[in-house]
């Protein structure tokens, strides 16, 4: 699991210019994903008329955030709460963002697990020679 993160956390980073910090990027990482739509949980509230509170304690599957896939649209719809401490909405959105590079379409605790591995190898990513020799030790373990 680990090394399969890691593999998908470094195609992440070819694929975008990264400050030295992912976590001062994440935000701008998920805006530029072509195939995936981002909504404050306040947002889809007032879409549908009722209250921020009802909406995340009610109807969303977790306080921070979470992720559904539109098989019709063929994208992902990112969902995270905006009143949360920026901390927390950086590692929900690397988490969520863990769920769609991990092609996850199910709720499961492997899944959970997984997509936590990848935010904390989005955000706290060693530098590239320290990254590439974690792997190989990952995979003569």
């Amino acid at each position: 699991m680990r090394a399969y993160c890691c593999n998908n956390c470094v195609e992440l980073y070819t694929g975008h210019t990264l400050a030295e910090n992912a976590a001062n990027d994440i935000h701008r990482i998920v805006d530029n994903l072509k195939n995936v739509k981002i909504y404050k949980y306040s947002e889809v509230a007032k879409r549908f008329n009722i209250k921020s509170y009802d909406f995340e304690h009610y109807i969303a599957p977790s306080e921070y955030g979470c992720t559904i896939y539109d098989p019709k649209k063929g994208r992902w719809l990112l969902f995270y709460n905006e009143t949360k401490s920026e901390e927390s909405i950086r590692f929900t959105l690397a988490h969520e963002l863990g769920h769609i590079i991990l092609k996850h379409t199910n709720d499961n605790e492997f899944n959970e697990r997984e997509a936590n591995c990848f935010a904390r190898n989005i955000l706290y990513r060693l530098p590239i020679n320290d990254f590439y020799s974690l792997i190989d030790y990952i995979r003569n373990m």
